[in-house]
């Protein structure tokens, strides 16, 4: 994977800063969410110190049960509070039995054979708040906000290998945990996480417009709608270019994939008041279980077993570089027009279209440290990708680079924001063995806008000698600057 960037633009459109009214403003989800306790994927590290005890055997009992922490939204209005009710235990590591939800001290064996066997069932009442991404982290769910928004504890080993949840580890690096990025802070061995009911049916359709079938003006429509569209549907887009004859023909295609939390009829009358450009008929689209539905938006064909989620194997077989944007205002037609003969120039290219808006928006911008709130109609992210590493690699990398100067008009402004899971190295990076406050600040602030500033202030306090480093990680304060925080 490529890993080197750089960061300039050209004029392409202007468009307006500010927000359009009533972004982000639609009613909050009710339900009754339980817990869960999910580990990375990585082996859990054991402690140096014999006095600290081991994150699987230390806190046999519950954590203390923390209450919601809702903060009034920019706008003034405060977003309606979800009461988290979790009848049900939950999980510190990742052998989670889906059944009960609660820690197992049965055999690995024993417990994947019942993990499998439940798995179908089981998912079908509760979720984390996930979307299409499936491990914790900031990954969106247009209808319960994002997954860091959901995480009421964790287990973090911190540089003085001292294992501490929520209780012990304070406030300040709890907040940075959750939406701050990985690497800066320690490792984290486990996420406690609120779950969310999900309907025992929900509706699913991937429908594709071409150019010649009218693929830009239904796009532009679909700016104008997609943060603002019934609280359980989320419509994302992909953007590619497809092969139209075998003369070497190519044009531009938009592939829709919706999920909606409800049935096939609900949905058909939703589509024909909010978003009718589409022309979808009943036949279009496919009802199914919630975790049917997760494997297919994953990527896997539609027949596929869930079980196939409990592997944890990519996928995708090929190389990628990536960049990210965040859109405030609605891209012009024209700019649009302009994006598609970029497009053509390169090989295998793809934009996706995230939406963001409904419970996203309705949190404050500092409550975690992901900013990319109110105002935000979606996130896009450009890549090139190629199968063979022979190839041609500057290419590529120079494709992704140019359309995002051409984009830059059309994205958000002051700073161009981006997403910090998409790690854009073109932004700048730490030197090996060392980090600067003042260059970091550079592409700390697009991933984290003002919130970089308190996670400097989290970093210098709790890692001071900077042990946990990569080559964006969160710096600490010169020591000049120290005595005055």
């Amino acid at each position: 994977m490529t890993n080197s960037f750089e960061n300039d633009a050209i004029s392409t459109c202007t468009v307006s800063s500010s927000c359009s009214s009533g972004t982000g403003n639609l009613p909050a989800k009710r339900g009754k969410k339980s817990e869960m306790m999910v580990s990375p994927s990585y082996p859990t590290p054991q402690p140096r110190s014999p006095h600290v005890s081991s994150p699987l055997s230390s806190h046999k009992t519950p954590l203390k049960r923390q209450g919601n922490h809702h903060q009034q939204s920019s706008n003034g209005r405060c977003p309606n509070p979800t009461k988290s009710q979790s009848p049900t235990p939950y999980c510190y590591t990742g052998k989670i039995s889906r059944k009960s939800h609660c820690a197992d001290e049965r055999g690995d064996q024993e417990q994947k054979e019942e993990r499998q066997s439940s798995s179908r069932n089981a998912s079908n009442e509760v979720s984390a708040p996930i979307n299409i991404v499936t491990v914790a982290g900031t990954g969106t769910n247009f209808n319960f906000q994002a997954v860091a928004d959901n995480v009421i504890d964790a287990r973090i080993i911190d540089v003085h290998v001292r294992v501490l949840d929520r209780q012990t580890m304070g406030e300040d690096l709890y907040w940075a945990i959750r939406g701050g990025g990985g690497g800066s802070l320690g490792i984290i061995t486990a996420w406690k996480i609120k779950l969310v009911p999900v309907p025992s049916t929900v509706t699913m359709f991937t429908v594709t417009k071409s150019l010649e079938q009218g693929a830009t003006k239904i796009l532009f429509r679909w700016q104008q709608v997609a943060d603002q569209l019934d609280e359980d549907l989320f419509i994302r887009v992909n953007i590619q270019t497809v092969n139209v004859s075998n003369k070497g023909g190519r044009t531009i295609t938009t592939s829709y994939d919706a999920l909606f939390l409800g049935d096939a009829n609900r949905l058909l009358q939703v589509m024909r008041e909010s978003f009718p450009e589409l022309g979808l008929t009943r036949q279009e689209y496919i009802e199914t279980s919630w975790i049917d539905s997760t494997v297919f938006l994953g990527g896997y064909t539609i027949n596929t077993s869930p079980e196939v989620l409990l592997q944890r194997r990519n996928i995708l077989k090929h190389y990628f570089k990536a960049k990210s944007d965040f859109v405030r205002q609605p891209i012009p037609e024209t700019a649009l027009k302009g994006l598609w003969e970029i497009m053509l120039e390169e090989d295998k290219p793809a934009i996706v279209l995230t939406p963001y808006g409904g419970n996203m928006g309705k949190i404050s911008e500092s409550q975690t440290p992901f900013p990319h709130r109110k105002c935000t109609l979606f996130m896009i992210q450009y890549f090139a990708n190629w199968r063979d590493a022979k190839e041609n690699v500057r290419k590529h990398t120079d494709w992704t680079r140019m359309v995002y100067r051409y984009m830059k008009p059309c994205a958000s402004m002051f700073p161009r924001q981006a997403y910090v899971n998409y790690r854009d190295l073109d932004l700048g990076m730490n030197k090996e063995n060392n980090t600067s406050f003042p260059e970091a600040s550079g592409w700390g602030t697009k991933y984290f806008k003002d919130n970089f500033y308190r996670l400097v202030r989290v970093k210098t306090k709790v890692d001071p000698d900077n042990f946990f480093r990569h080559e964006q990680s969160i710096p600490t304060l010169p020591h000049h600057m120290r005595k005055r925080n």
